[in-house]
């Protein structure tokens, strides 16, 4: 895991273009704490770098940039695969003066070209030039991406937006289909940011440069299609279970390569359980368990059912208490970070939680990935039980609508609010209702919001369907996976995710996709993790990845009123928003807002 970095230029390389790439090395130093590198083709323009977080091989043989035959590689990531590869290299010809995956990347390339992005199995952003063009790429999910901004006569890349924005000054648009975006989503979409000319790469993307021009961008893989079976009432067989439980520990078998120590960051939920269960029970691998706290309330501490998970499975476990008290300003915390608004704000506690195990692990196993592959969140369970209604035309559901307005119903009965949440909205605001309902009739205000709408939620159609390609394909790359990744490489740590695999991908799409839900949440790792542990460890609540916001939730109340957002968090107040969809709304109206009167 490690920071990478390049610049393409029309004119040679000179001091100033040197100068601005020690600034960007210098600010991805937090990624790469270990070693770092700058190579540079003088009379071409190009400028490759990189900074190192030492996993595999941690002598010099792997030192990056890595330069070869001709070829010089930056490389961000692990390639889980990397052993398999090398074995058919070397029956090619191929000779390797180190033990990781940077070299087996670099010969891969060589060998197959822009083909290899698809042979490897792991998360990486890569840069790679031949001396004539330059190429990037990004693995199949989005854990790992990289920006670029094109200023005249110059193209910069960066696995951080923060570190373009500040190495060259970069000035923020203002831009009020942005703001009516990142209300909606609490995240830019890929592949646009707040900066003119300042993209970021989505999953499986190629990206092809010669001369400081962008000559080509491809996509060299695409989620399978997800289809639906034959029968009415679907059900996972004993078979299925098998095959994904199969898929699952190969997947996990695969990310155990590592020449420094790791651990498991272990919740009381379903996904870590597993992984420790197959880790132990599977493949006879002992590790260290971590469990995080946030806070005395108990609401935020998983440690104690975490540490019964872990005696029964004979694992060492320890609990690390995360103090969150020192961020006292996280709207301006947030535009350093990420550069640019965002609301995803467990990004700090990811920080802090690995800064207090960094000292002895680099490496961390997580459950990240396990909701979005398996229908784990609330969303796919309303998707599923009210999706005949949901699915209904837009016209038969304001029939409906009519109806159970015309009944005297109390205003705040839950009967009320739900069929409100489902029949008044139109079909391309099905998917948003499900998270922001009520505030969709305040959000409709908002600049551009019907035109958002058309183009980006234009084409829901089954509602069970679109929720699960969309958190996978789109909330988690364009949100989760870049929390996850400054999260972590903040403090110089990294994430492997067992769960984000392709193998395990297809034998999910080759099952009925409602078969998922139709035993309830979760059902199929529920069924695999029942064979390892007894029924009181799985049976429990889920909780997720959370710590207390309520000083940042208090702090965005108290704050300004979003003028510059055409609304404003009292007219959310007074559409009668309320709970946690409310809370969510203020928070990105104050992000945006202090991001307006800072930046722009």
């Amino acid at each position: 895991m490690c920071g990478v970095f390049c610049i393409a230029s029309k004119h040679p390389v000179d001091h100033s273009l040197l100068h601005k790439s020690r600034s960007i090395k210098d600010l991805l130093k937090h990624r790469g704490p270990d070693d770092d590198g700058i190579w540079f083709d003088k009379n071409n323009g190009v400028i490759v770098g990189h900074t190192r977080l030492a996993v595999l091989d941690l002598t010099d043989s792997a030192k990056q940039p890595m330069s070869k035959n001709g070829i010089t590689l930056s490389y961000n990531g692990e390639i889980y695969n990397y052993k398999e590869i090398r074995s058919v290299l070397e029956s090619r010809g191929y000779v390797f003066t180190s033990t990781g995956d940077t070299e087996v990347v670099l010969y891969a390339w060589k060998e197959w070209k822009n083909k290899s992005f698809d042979m490897f199995d792991g998360m990486f952003s890569i840069v790679v030039y031949d001396g004539d063009t330059i190429t990037c790429a990004t693995d199949c999910f989005g854990e790992k991406t990289l920006y670029y901004t094109i200023d005249n006569d110059q193209i910069y890349i960066s696995s951080e937006l923060s570190s373009l924005v500040k190495a060259l000054d970069l000035k923020p648009c203002n831009d009020k289909i942005l703001d009516t975006s990142f209300m909606l989503n609490g995240y830019i979409p890929s592949s646009e940011t707040y900066y003119k000319n300042t993209y970021r790469m989505g999953p499986a993307e190629i990206l092809e440069i010669k001369k400081s021009k962008i000559v080509n961008k491809t996509k060299y893989w695409k989620l399978p299609e997800l289809d639906a079976g034959r029968f009415l009432n679907p059900k996972l067989s004993d078979r299925d279970i098998s095959l994904l439980r199969r898929s699952l520990i190969e997947s996990l078998e695969s990310r155990l390569h590592t020449d420094a120590l790791m651990c498991l960051f272990l919740s009381a939920g379903v996904d870590s359980s597993l992984i420790a269960a197959i880790l132990k029970l599977e493949l006879n691998y002992d590790i260290d368990c971590i469990t995080a706290s946030f806070g005395s309330d108990e609401v935020f501490d998983e440690s104690s059912q975490a540490a019964d998970v872990a005696d029964y499975l004979g694992l060492n476990h320890h609990s690390t208490s995360v103090d969150m008290s020192s961020h006292n300003n996280i709207s301006n915390e947030i535009i350093d970070h990420y550069g640019q608004p965002f609301d995803t704000v467990t990004t700090f506690a990811m920080s802090d939680m690995t800064r207090t195990v960094r000292d002895k692990y680099k490496v961390g196993l997580t459950g990240f990935g396990g909701d979005e592959v398996f229908f784990g969140y609330g969303k796919h369970v309303y998707a599923y039980k009210y999706r005949a209604l949901m699915n209904s035309p837009e016209m038969v559901r304001s029939i409906i609508g009519g109806i159970v307005n015309s009944i005297n119903f109390n205003k705040n009965t839950r009967l009320n609010n739900w069929m409100r949440n489902l029949i008044n909205v139109k079909d391309g605001e099905r998917y948003l209702a499900m998270k922001l309902y009520p505030a969709i009739g305040a959000l409709r205000n908002l600049p551009h919001y019907n035109n958002i709408i058309n183009s980006a939620y234009d084409d829901v159609g089954d509602i069970v369907k679109y929720t699960y390609v969309n958190e996978l394909t789109n909330v988690m790359p364009n949100s989760r996976c870049i929390s996850s990744d400054l999260g972590s490489m903040h403090s110089g740590f990294e994430f492997r995710t067992p769960f984000l695999n392709k193998k395990i991908i297809n034998a999910t799409h080759s099952l009925d996709y409602r078969a998922f839900m139709a035993q309830g949440q979760k059902s199929a790792l529920r069924k695999i993790l029942g064979k390892y542990l007894p029924d009181h460890l799985i049976d429990r609540p889920k909780r997720g990845f959370i710590f207390p916001q309520n000083h940042l939730i208090k702090q965005s109340i108290m704050s300004h009123n979003s003028k510059d957002l055409d609304i404003s968090i009292t007219s959310l107040r007074g559409n009668n928003v309320k709970g946690d969809n409310w809370k969510r709304l203020a928070v990105r109206a104050e992000i945006i807002n202090n991001f307006k009167l800072s930046y722009i």
